[in-house]
């Protein structure tokens, strides 16, 4: 019985890299077309498994393709790379469709799908800036003197980012989510006696201060004595 299973263990593997393996290998000694053929058919294969997806540039160099989900109250995907959860927004409407599923690219320094185009734009702006051919002028102006060049080329995603104003990478909503759920928390629980009885003699004592020192505590302005009303604020 053991035989037969380790077998039929060894043959799922072979089958399972056999089935992209061998693709390869023929696209590899085929022409232009058959690679193209080969290069859609695992494209397609992939997407099948995967579902909506997205092509992330890693912050430290690398891609990772990713699935990502629809989070409606972000009105972002959601994605996690390196073990990170984060969003992706459409703000460019770059996103699109890869063999039937929902497809974008996006970077892990910026929360929204980028494409090529923006990438060269980013690149190109930057070193416009650092030759001071970009930016506001002393008169009030804006000067933009700087092209992207019109020679096919391989962008590099990652220079997306310096179209995006300040440091805000895909995390920063789930940080975001967070810390404001943390700050509310005390918001929805339920009083007990205790923090009630306390709520209540705080407040007591803050209108019998109010009442004393607007009775015998004199003009401020004459050169009376001021006594702030902290007590409230201690007990809580």
């Amino acid at each position: 019985m053991l035989l037969i299973v380790t077998w039929a263990l060894l043959g799922l593997l072979l089958g399972a890299a056999g089935a992209f393996l061998f693709p390869a290998m023929v696209a590899l000694v085929g022409g232009p077309e058959l690679r193209d053929r080969v290069a859609g058919w695992l494209i397609s294969t992939t997407m099948t498994l995967t579902g909506s997806a997205a092509l992330v540039v890693k912050k430290h160099g690398g891609v990772s393709l990713r699935p990502t989900s629809e989070e409606p109250k972000m009105e972002a995907d959601g994605v996690t790379v390196e073990g990170e959860r984060g969003h992706l927004k459409d703000s460019f409407g770059v996103k699109g469709y890869l063999a039937g599923n929902e497809f974008g690219i996006g970077t892990a320094e910026a929360p929204v799908y980028v494409s090529p185009l923006l990438a060269e734009l980013g690149e190109a702006a930057a070193e416009a800036k650092h030759r001071d051919r970009l930016g506001v002028q002393p008169d009030g102006g804006v000067r933009m003197d700087f092209e992207i060049p019109k020679a096919e080329r391989l962008p590099d995603i990652s220079r997306a980012r310096h179209l995006f104003m300040g440091s805000a990478d895909l995390r920063d909503g789930v940080v975001a989510e967070e810390w404001t759920r943390f700050s509310q928390e005390k918001f929805h629980e339920n009083l007990g006696i205790k923090e009630t009885l306390m709520l209540v003699f705080a407040f007591s004592v803050g209108v019998g201060l109010a009442l004393l020192v607007s009775r015998y505590g004199g003009d401020p302005s004459g050169g009376g004595v001021e006594v702030p009303i902290q007590v409230a604020g201690a007990m809580l």
